[in-house]
């Protein structure tokens, strides 16, 4: 029996699905995700409440979400700046 034009898009719908979870499961950080990422959790205090860091790219650019007008990421700045000085990025 030849599946009809739903299940043929409904096959290849699953199928893509199941690779996007595999390629998912499968990334790992880069060298530099890892020290951003160690960077950002030595200055969670100074993160303001309504901001949420969303991503680090593979180039270490941090990717952050604030809820609101009036969020102040100075403090959190300035922390990350420091670590990066305290301890440097050694590629």
């Amino acid at each position: 029996m030849r599946p009809n034009g739903v299940q043929t898009v409904v096959n290849r719908a699953a199928f893509l699905l199941a690779l996007l979870m595999d390629g998912c499961a499968t990334a790992k950080n880069t060298p530099q995700q890892d020290y951003v990422w160690a960077c950002i959790d030595a200055c969670k205090a100074e993160l303001p409440p309504q901001c949420n860091i969303t991503g680090v790219n593979t180039d270490g650019h941090i990717s952050s979400l604030c809820q609101g007008a009036l969020a102040n990421m100075d403090n959190f700045n300035r922390c990350l700046q420091g670590q990066y000085k305290q301890q440097p990025y050694a590629a």
